[in-house]
């Protein structure tokens, strides 16, 4: 079987999150094939590069953890970081582990952005206006590859789910 994941998916297997089982068990499916598009890759790159760079802020300003979700830090107020407080070094060494661990787990990146592909991608966002332009790639990936698509994102993702648009797998 062939699955598409999206960065909620790959977030959760990352860091062991409620949803990982989900992800696992497609990724031990004998013969199963799992996909993410690079601009759901993306995300999780973005993600876990901000948490990176900014270990060393995060220490020294504890108001801004977010004890629910450490990738997720209370930022407000902060329109950029100065290059003392953000170490992109350790961002992109944390960014690029994750996604080499996504790799040696099974998930194969897909950079297909042919006409068509795209295309559906921008219809998808002109119907379904909350819906991410990142999770509109993975919703057009999965839909290209007649696959399921594993995600958390039921405020956004529900109505294409309802419509018949996708076939989505809830992890949690």
């Amino acid at each position: 079987m062939t699955f598409v994941l999206d960065a909620s998916a790959m977030m959760a297997l990352l860091l062991k999150r409620a949803g990982a089982a989900i992800v696992e068990a497609a990724l031990a499916d004998e013969g199963a094939r799992v996909f993410a598009h690079r601009q759901n890759v993306l995300e999780v790159w973005y993600h876990v590069h901000r948490r990176g760079a900014l270990a060393k802020w995060l220490q020294a300003n504890p108001k801004a953890q977010n004890a629910a979700d450490p990738f997720k830090p209370d930022l407000s107020g902060a329109d950029f970081f100065a290059s003392g407080d953000f170490d992109s070094g350790a961002g992109d060494v944390a960014a690029n582990d994750a996604l080499a661990t996504l790799e040696a787990v099974g998930v194969q990146f897909l950079d297909t952005m042919d006409a068509a592909f795209w295309q559906d991608v921008a219809r998808l966002k002109s119907q379904f206006r909350r819906v991410s332009v990142a999770d509109c790639f993975g919703v057009a990936t999965a839909r290209r590859l007649n696959a399921p698509f594993l995600t958390s994102d039921k405020g956004e993702l529900t109505p294409l789910e309802s419509a018949g648009i996708v076939e989505i797998l809830w992890i949690r």
